[in-house]
Order: C-alpha cells, then structure tokens, then sequence
C-alpha cells in the first residue's frame, strides 16, 4: 500500500512540474511573439478578461465514481498469526504460523536430509543438523539464509512466491 500512495504522490509531483514548465514555455512563445508584433506596428491594446488563470501548483483530484453496489459478501479474512513449533517428517518450524503452517519469520531445522524447497532450481539437499533461517509464506520458503550445524553459511536461498 505504501508503494502505491508513494507512486500516485510521484506521479502528481511529475505532472505538476510538467504543467509549470508548459506555461512556462507558452509564456516565453508569447513574449517573442509580442515583441516581433509591436516593432512592427503598434496595436490597440485589447480588455483583458476577467478569467482567473489556472494555479499550475494547484492540483484538482477528481472523485472517482464508485461501482454499481453489489450484494455484499462477507470479504475473506486472513487468520491472525501466531508464533509456535510446527513439526515436519524432515524437521521441525519455530516461528511466525498462519492456519498451521509457516507464514512470517522462522527457522527449519532438518532432523532428515530433505530438499531445502521442492520448488529450489538448484535442488540443493539439506542434511541433519541443517538450517535455514528466513521468510515464509503459507507454508513455503521465499528466502532465507542456510547453514550447517555448526552455524556455518552454507549459502541463500531465494526461491519467491
């Protein structure tokens, strides 16, 4: 969410700046025009209007409509996490848990050799006493870093969502 409001605050900070430099070009058009007229022959000067020119700092949002209503269908809501020990045939999860699985920070320890992820392109293997310590998502690791059981780094995993 913050991603989006930073990119809609960029987006209007660009248009702003566009919007200023265009009048500033019209101006600069206008005043060489005005000064290549008037060497030539003077004109009668015209009423100006009473139109109150545009703020080119001034940004107007326009409201967006809003959808036709629909019935309202309770919206799905995500089940709170909890922090805890889930154990594994190949090991054993201590960490952030949603629904019963891994979701958030933890650690896998392997207790069995075991694939770090079956989604790992390298299909690195993972042996007794190994660990990874990173980020999970409904279940499944998105990144981390791996070690051996001695604590030294065996490596980084990112796989993704």
């Amino acid at each position: 969410m913050n991603r989006y409001i930073y990119t809609l605050l960029l987006c209007i900070l660009c248009s702003t700046i566009a919007v200023a430099q265009t009048d500033n070009i019209k101006r600069k058009k206008k005043k060489v025009q005005t000064e290549a007229t008037s060497s030539a022959k003077p004109e009668t000067p015209k009423p100006k209007e009473n139109k109150p020119k545009p703020d080119p700092h001034k940004t107007t949002v326009k409201p967006i409509a809003k959808p036709a209503e629909q019935p309202s269908e309770p919206a799905p809501t995500a089940s709170p996490r909890t922090t805890g020990k889930q154990t594994f045939a190949y090991g054993v999860y201590e960490g952030s848990l949603r629904d019963n699985k891994p979701d958030g920070k933890g650690r896998l320890g392997y207790t069995d050799a075991a694939p770090l992820d079956p989604r790992d392109t390298e299909k690195r293997m993972a042996v007794p006493g190994d660990y990874v310590i990173g980020q999970w998502s409904d279940g499944k690791l998105v990144q981390g870093r791996w070690y051996d059981s001695d604590g030294t780094p065996k490596g980084i995993v990112i796989i993704g969502l």
